[in-house]
């Protein structure tokens, strides 16, 4: 017999119940693979941090700097098209060629992105050494270590998707390893610099990147479809309906990527650089424990709820708003777990992974994870509008949130410092949660109204 509870948290249990115990072991096992990969890359992170503070609050500033443009550029573009081919996997993927030519065309949409965007950096760096600006520390090195995770994160994505978890863990802990080893390498023999780092990390992306298309490949290639016939595998449609999930996206990702990192900014116009790279070390201590572990949550549940949401039956949908309740709520007990961490630990861990130069206070922690923690509280409820395929509703609320978050960044900085900052980055996720939360609320009724309308129009007797 099968629990109701074990039918929500893996809804597709039902179907298989003469291997019940099978496939709840096998789900169980995916998502230990996502944890241990994730705990084992937290526990490196933290080494990894020592050694890049290391070279001063003021350099490793420009390393929060010149990295937020990855940021940016991620929100910009390569997370819609990650999300958008994901979304469409699953829809996809009846066929084995099938799914082997959507893959393809996943890849060579990176590679083109990725090349575009490398060559756009280059041109600003080339500008930057005939300027003023930047010309000390803008360099080829730098523009690898922005560049490669573009290409990195959405395969990582995609490889998810794919339920390659014990790949995607084996791959995320190795390039930490790696990371850390050439760390504690170079510093036997020469003093860490910020040339160096870039340099370092430089190369780990790249064969991180590798190992990535590596594990990949053998899901694109070996296609028994005649060539002249391989153009029938994927809808005519396709790219329309990849282009119509991404805009939205593409849009929201312009003024949430300034919402996220906005603030760095405005700190290093209003104080300084040593205040960023404090700053970003706080900002890099969350992301490394709360968000992986939001990371390792959302990593589970939403090819789940992304291929619930791809069935016409009524029923399955509903499995997969179980599934967003329970991926909210552990989201909620993950970020106000770490905020009282932080709020009473937070300057002890701060000078146990790097020196008292960064140390920033408990009450800023505290209020900076939380403020972090609405903010992806509110990335789950957004689920619900992609996985019914209305990006768009959600334009207006992020719009709003990222240009009044620049407006009160620049309040909390000049009159609060980093305090300050905590608490704008605080009230601007609150009221953008709460938007988003009248958003869905008038989404669902809609969307219940709609599949009653249905429902009672296919019982219908026909007027003859």
């Amino acid at each position: 017999m099968i629990s109701k509870k074990g039918n929500i948290i893996f809804p597709f249990l039902a179907e298989l119940k003469p291997n019940i115990q099978t496939y709840r072991s096998k789900y169980a096992a995916e998502f230990i693979w996502l944890a241990v990969g994730q705990f084992l890359t937290l526990l490196l992170s933290f080494i990894s941090i020592k050694y890049l503070t290391s070279i001063g609050p003021k350099d490793y500033g420009l390393f929060v700097l010149l990295t937020s443009l990855t940021s940016l550029a991620s929100s910009i573009y390569f997370n819609p098209f990650e999300q958008s081919y994901v979304r469409y996997l699953f829809e996809n993927s009846s066929a084995d060629d099938q799914q082997k030519m959507f893959l393809r065309k996943f890849l060579s949409g990176i590679a083109r992105s990725v090349g575009l965007t490398f060559m756009l950096f280059l041109c600003i760096a080339a500008f930057s050494h005939f300027s003023s600006i930047g010309k000390n520390y803008v360099s080829v090195a730098a523009i690898v270590v922005i560049v490669l995770p573009l290409a990195n994160q959405p395969i990582t994505g995609m490889l998810n998707a794919l339920r390659l978890r014990k790949t995607v863990a084996m791959i995320q802990v190795t390039e930490k390893a790696i990371q850390v080893m050439l760390f504690i390498f170079i510093s036997k023999f020469v003093t860490l610099t910020l040339s160096l780092v870039f340099q370092t990390i430089g190369l780990v992306f790249l064969t991180s990147l590798l190992l990535r298309l590596y594990f990949i490949r053998k899901y694109c290639v070996g296609i028994q479809t005649p060539h002249n016939a391989r153009s029938q595998l994927l809808a005519p449609t396709l790219p329309q309906q990849l282009f119509h999930f991404m805009l939205p996206f593409i849009i929201w990702g312009i003024f949430g990527g300034l919402q996220m990192n906005g603030e760095r900014w405005i700190v290093e116009s209003i104080m300084t650089t040593s205040e960023v790279g404090r700053y970003g070390l706080a900002f890099s201590l969350i992301s490394s424990t709360a968000v992986v572990s939001n990371t390792i949550v959302s990593q589970f549940f939403l090819p789940f709820i992304y291929k619930a949401f791809s069935s016409k039956e009524e029923s399955r949908q509903q499995e997969g708003k179980k599934l967003i309740a329970i991926y909210r709520w552990s989201i909620i007990v993950i970020f106000v777990g770490f905020a009282c961490l932080f709020g009473f630990l937070g300057d002890d861990v701060i000078r146990l992974v790097s020196t008292k130069d960064f140390s920033v206070g408990g009450m800023f922690m505290f209020m900076l994870t939380l403020g972090i923690g609405f903010y992806y509280i509110a990335q789950v409820e957004t689920t619900i509008g992609l996985s019914l395929c209305k990006t768009n509703i959600y334009l207006v609320p992020k719009i709003i949130a990222s240009l009044s978050s620049i407006l009160l960044y620049f309040l909390g900085c000049s009159f609060g410092k980093l305090n300050g900052i905590a608490l704008a980055v605080l009230c601007v996720n609150v009221g953008y949660l709460y938007w988003i939360t009248v958003v869905n609320k008038k989404l669902l009724a809609e969307h219940h109204e709609l599949s009653r309308n249905e429902i009672v129009s296919n019982e219908s007797p026909l007027i003859m």
